[in-house]
Parts: C-alpha cells; structure tokens; sequence
C-alpha cells in the first residue's frame, strides 16, 4: 500500500482515490481487463495524439472543406458522438445492401450504389470532423482516440463487405483476401507504427484520403454504367482483342483483375510502415527489432487464421460452410476479434506498456481454427463447424463488449470526463 502511495503521487485527487480503493481492496479489478499499472496511468492522463497527414489532397481540398463545415457543428455536441454517428450511418447503408446482395454477388439498386458512396464519404468528413471538434471544444482525450480508431477498425470490415457486394465478387477468395490485404493487414501495421514511432504518418496518397475518394468514385460509376461490367473480361472491358493480353488477363473478370490491381499500392504502403519503424528503431542505442516484429507476426497470425479457417471450412463443407450460409456474420465476427486487437494495441501505445505476443482476442479464432483443421487432416472433429462458430460468436461478442465497457467506464473516470457529451465547463 505504501508504494501504490509513492507511485500514485502526481495523480489528479480523483484518479488517486480509483487507485487507492483498487489497492486496498479485491472488490474491483486493478484498471480492470487492460490491468494498467500506476505509471501506465500517468501515461495516459499525460498521452497526445500525434499524426501527420502529408496528403496534397488533404492539404488543398478535404482540409479547408472540413475546416468550412465544421463551423456549421454546434459546441455542444461531443467529438465521440461525431464518431458514432458516421459509424452508424454506414452500418445502416451494409445491412441495406445485405438485403440485395445476400451472397455478395447479386445486382444491387442504383440507388443502393449511390448510397454507398454518399455514406462512405460523410463518415469520412465525420471521421475528421471529430478531431477538430475535440481541438475546438477543447475536450480532446485518450478516450477520443481510442473511440475514433477502434471505430475505424469495425468500419474497415463493414467497408470491405460492402465493396465485394459493389464489385459483384461472391463469397470466395477474392472477398476473403480483400478483407485480408487492403483493410486488416494495412490497418495493423499502421497502427503498428504509431504503437513504436509515437504518431501516426499518412503518406502522400493514402487509404483516408485518396483512397476513400476513389473508392465512392467507383461506386458512383457503377450506378452510372451498370453493374455489369465487374462481370465482364478484362479485354471486354479495354475493348480490345484477347491476343493483346498475356493469357491469364484474357479470361480473367474484370472485378478480379480490379481487386489485384487495388492491393498494389496497399502492399507498398505497407512495406513503408515497416521501414519507418525499422528507421526509427536503428536510431536508438538499444534497438529491439525482434520484439517489435513479433507483433507484425501477431497480425500475420490473426489474417492466417481467417485464411486457413475459410479454407478448410469451404473445402470440407461447401455451401454448409459457416462462410457461405452466413457470410455476414461471419466477417462481422472475425472483423469484432479485429477491431479490440488493434484496440488493444493502442492501448498498449498510450500506456508505454508492452503489447501480448497472444492476445485475448486471438485466441478463439486460434482455437476455431486449430479444431477444423483437426477435422481437415485427420477427421478428428471435437465439434460440429456450426457449434465451434456459435462457441466463437458468443466468445468473441462477450469478449468485445467487456472490453469496450471497462475501457470507457474506466477512462471516464480517470480522465474526468464523459463519452458522448461535453461537461458543461468545457462546452
């Protein structure tokens, strides 16, 4: 008790009366499921976000129209209830899509591709409208950007649904590995490296700038001339004779060919992040390259889970699979595993606290995937496929909630604030 006093010296009278009942007592879990030591609190009451957007996009045209339209946005109104907003819209317009395009395949309604951009670029604007709010109101918080990332972290498989159903891809490889390259990996590596370098850096051309602009594009001129043309071969869509292409482009659809061509730049951005904190690591007298690289393999493990799991469960089962009876949730259940890993991560980065090799999260999809491919190899099946994933569900959700939950209870508290409304004092 004695050093809990020591260390807790410095804290704000209300975070020390949290620690000294934590301390004195069984009642209550030390900082609950993230267990938080005393100097990993004094982080996140002294933690700034740092970022750095070097987009030309954003310097000359998104900025000063987010900057125009925030002062429409009234004081009052709290950044985290920006963020949820945005959230929301998009989820409203994927399961309006999910009742055209139940097998990812289907044509959608005009209206439903139009939709589809309008909402993705209006939770883009709130996406940024919620920082600069915070800044404005002067209610920023570690809290505003955990609500904020781990809401993009949801988003992003939501997202990839929505544009496998856009681009008419089916429930296949080409959906399982647009999930897997252009939203998880990216986003992991990239929270990777503000968990290491301390801030996040968005290159020139990058996914929350350029690449949600091309994508709400793409959705509009797929209402314009149809959704037809994902169908069509890659020489039908040039207009130009087969012999002109190399033999794998003459039969390959066009929304195959599209989504290789979309990984490109991702793969580079991520080899980027990998560079950036390898430079900066070097930099130090002690660096740690190992460590830090177990991380990249943590995330590598997640993805190889989902991939080997898809697999076994398609070959095996076919259209009994899980992923192909119900695909939503199942990309909604992984995407949830996902979205409080990288929670998790960020949450290490604001404490300075060392981040699990195995995270919680991790370890359902692992078991899942470990019992199928049991049954893949040797027929040894602990549980039918259907019980393992409902088994999963429950785990990953229960998992999910509980986090979220202590999370913000527990930073409300420390941070003297509220998670949807500004207190009066700052509004």
């Amino acid at each position: 008790l004695g050093q809990t006093e020591n260390l807790s010296h410095g804290l704000p009278p209300h975070v020390q009366a949290v620690v000294s009942t934590q301390s004195t007592g069984n009642k209550e879990r030390r900082m609950s499921l993230f267990k938080t030591s005393i100097p990993g609190l004094k982080k996140i009451l002294n933690h700034k976000y740092q970022s750095r957007d070097d987009s030309i996009l954003y310097k000359y045209v998104l900025g000063p129209f987010w900057n125009y339209i925030l002062q429409f946005v009234p004081m009052s109104i709290a950044p985290n209830l920006i963020t949820l907003t945005g959230t929301i819209t998009l989820l409203i317009n994927f399961l309006a899509v999910a009742l055209y395009a139940p097998t990812f395949s289907e044509p959608l309604p005009t209206w439903a591709y139009v939709s589809s951009a309008l909402t993705l670029l209006f939770y883009q604007t709130l996406d940024n409208l919620d920082g600069k709010q915070a800044r404005r109101t002067g209610s920023s918080s570690p809290l505003g950007q955990l609500f904020d990332h781990g809401c993009d972290s949801i988003v992003i498989t939501i997202q990839a649904v929505i544009s496998s159903c856009v681009g008419r891809m089916g429930i296949g490889w080409i959906s399982i590995t647009q999930l897997i390259v252009t939203a998880m990996v990216p986003f992991w590596l990239a929270t990777w490296e503000e968990y290491h370098t301390g801030i996040l850096h968005l290159g020139v051309v990058n996914g929350p700038d350029e690449g949600i602009i091309i994508i709400s594009f793409i959705y509009l001129l797929t209402a314009y001339i149809g959704p037809d043309m994902w169908l069509k071969t890659v020489p039908q869509i040039f207009g130009l004779s087969k012999e002109v292409f190399p033999s794998f482009l003459q039969n390959m659809q066009f929304n195959t060919f599209f989504a290789f061509v979309a990984m490109t730049p991702i793969i580079i951005t991520c080899f980027v992040n990998i560079q950036h904190v390898t430079s900066y690591l070097s930099k130090k007298s002690n660096p740690k390259l190992g460590p830090a690289f177990q991380h990249v393999l943590t995330g590598l493990i997640y993805v190889g889970c989902i991939s080997l799991w898809f697999y076994t469960s398609t070959t095996q089962f076919g259209s009994n699979s899980v992923w192909i009876s119900y695909p939503r949730i199942t990309f909604l259940a992984v995407g949830l595993g996902f979205g409080e890993m990288v929670s998790r991560l960020i949450l290490a980065h604001m404490t300075d606290e060392p981040f699990e090799f195995l995270p919680r999260p991790l370890l359902p999809l692992l078991f899942t995937t470990l019992c199928l491919s049991a049954d893949f190899l040797g027929g040894f099946a602990i549980l039918s496929e259907k019980m393992l994933f409902i088994i999963y569900l429950v785990l990953v959700s229960l998992s999910y909630y509980e986090f979220v939950k202590s999370v913000i209870t527990h930073l409300c508290k420390l941070l003297g604030i509220n998670v949807l409304t500004i207190p009066l004092k700052k509004n």
